[in-house]
């Protein structure tokens, strides 16, 4: 496995979704200009998770020796869905977090994983509050609108890492000859 070729893969794959997206939306019948706008804010977002989650995952499975596939892509769709949840909630969860963090901070306690933790914990809050709020005002959330920037978050990223495991991490035939 080439250094080029991880080099490539996390600057191609992260934005193959989008330019397929994009390609899409157009040969539908839309203009260049009014089809772009929602490929690139995909692909910003995309880019933002491989390098911050997807580098320090490909690390790990390397390390681990792991180059199956089928690992590859659920760990995509893990981070895909970690996309979904962040965007959905995640601005709100900085209202519970960034407090705490900064309270506990200034007591002198110095957590390396607090502000990970504490991002997810807030979250998660905000998601039970959510769901208690709508249910005793007589109105439940609606599922689906949840659920559809889940799947188009899980389904961009499993393909996004697909695409990457084709162009890194599988074994060429003169690898596999040579080694």
């Amino acid at each position: 496995m080439s250094k080029w070729r991880v080099l490539i893969g996390f600057l191609v794959a992260p934005g193959l979704p989008a330019l397929l997206v994009y390609l899409t939306v157009l040969f539908l019948g839309n203009d260049a200009w009014s089809s772009s706008f929602v490929p690139v804010v995909l692909a910003i977002i995309a880019y933002v998770y491989a390098w911050a989650l997807g580098i320090p995952a490909y690390i790990l499975l390397r390390r681990k020796g792991v180059d199956r596939f089928a690992v590859y892509l659920a760990l995509g769709a893990l981070i895909g869905l970690s996309q979904a949840y962040v965007l959905s909630f995640g601005y709100f969860a900085g209202i519970l977090v960034i407090p705490a963090y900064f309270l506990l901070r200034r007591k002198g306690t110095n957590f390396t994983v607090f502000p990970v933790a504490a991002t997810f914990i807030g979250l998660t809050v905000f998601y039970v509050l959510y769901w208690v709020w709508y249910s005793y005002s007589g109105r439940m959330p609606d599922l689906k609108a949840g659920l559809e920037p889940a799947l188009i978050a899980i389904t961009y990223a499993a393909t996004s890492t697909a695409a990457f495991w084709l162009i890194a991490v599988r074994e060429t035939k003169a690898e596999k000859a040579a080694g």
